[in-house]
């Protein structure tokens, strides 16, 4: 799955593209990611959904982010996107 390239535009967006051309999250997509992570998510995301997300949601889908990135040596960003790509958009 390539890159979404939007974020490209704007200031900067030509060295952007240069930077992000052929990249993917296949990297975070082999990786296996915990079912506590994806639930944790899951959960954010309903209540997002809902105008209840609290602050201790929030943080604590954070934390599992980052202690999980720092566990495998995975960029902490490109772990999130893949998780609420899974979570938000199961069918892409």
């Amino acid at each position: 799955m390539p890159v979404h390239r939007a974020a490209a535009k704007g200031v900067g967006g030509a060295e952007r593209e240069k930077e992000w051309a052929g990249r993917t999250i296949s990297a975070v997509a082999d990786t296996d990611i915990p079912e506590s992570l994806i639930e944790l998510e899951r959960n954010a995301w309903a209540e997002q959904q809902a105008g209840a997300l609290t602050v201790e949601t929030a943080a604590a889908v954070q934390q599992a982010y980052t202690e999980h990135a720092a566990a495998t040596g995975r960029s902490r960003y490109e772990l999130e996107k893949a998780v609420k790509r899974l979570v938000r958009h199961p069918a892409v």
